[in-house]
């Protein structure tokens, strides 16, 4: 996933399931890291993708 699971590597198929693609060289990192990501690939609209509940916000601010 080049480093990173965002959902540009998600897509919908036939039948309304979620299917992952591009995940060659997927490797793992915390959550903190994966939101922070998304926080700065999606700037203002970061908050309509939610489930950042129970993150801890000292990871997320380093």
């Amino acid at each position: 996933m080049h480093g990173e699971l965002g959902p540009d590597h998600v897509l919908v198929d036939a039948a309304g399931e979620p299917v992952l693609i591009d995940i060659e060289g997927l490797m793992h990192f915390d959550v903190e890291w994966e939101h922070v990501f998304l926080r700065i690939r999606f700037g203002d609209q970061y908050p309509s993708l939610g489930g950042a509940d129970g993150l801890d916000r000292h990871r997320l601010d380093l």
